[in-house]
């Protein structure tokens, strides 16, 4: 059986409103395996019984959004908290997980989505270019 790499969840900040972000995970947890056993992360700066920012959790017992259980750990065990102080981390069935937004690079020098030719990416003399198939990833720091 071949693996399916899971898709990528929105994260809470790519909504400009939070009821437009409630409505986007309630949405995938209808679609995903319903909420007990979906994965959140606490946000909020201010800890809440004893659950502290970017502590994870995994919902054992289902409320409402504004009412849940999860396991936080061996450290605290099973707190109740809402789902305006935490983000969906994964869903339930596990197709979906939360990564940052990856932003749209920025070209320069002519490249496009297959960057540079080795003749314009290789510049200092003396350099060499690989002559088997290989991924190369050049980064410039800007400071």
């Amino acid at each position: 059986v071949e693996e399916v790499p899971p898709e990528r969840l929105m994260g809470r900040a790519e909504f400009a409103e939070e009821e437009a972000y409630l409505k986007y995970v309630e949405q995938m947890f209808k679609r995903c395996g319903g909420e007990v056993g979906a994965k959140v992360q606490y946000l909020n700066d201010v800890p809440f019984c004893g659950i502290r920012k970017g502590m994870i959790g995994t919902i054992s017992v289902f409320d409402r959004m504004s009412q849940f259980e999860a396991n936080w750990g061996r450290e605290i065990g099973r707190r109740f908290c809402n789902m305006w102080r935490c983000q969906l981390q994964q869903t339930a069935d596990k197709t979906f997980v939360w990564t940052e937004e990856t932003p749209e690079p920025i070209y320069c020098g002519g490249g496009g989505r297959s960057g540079l030719g080795s003749g314009k990416a290789v510049l200092f003399e003396g350099a060499q270019v690989p002559n088997v198939p290989c991924f190369t990833i050049a980064v410039k720091f800007r400071a």
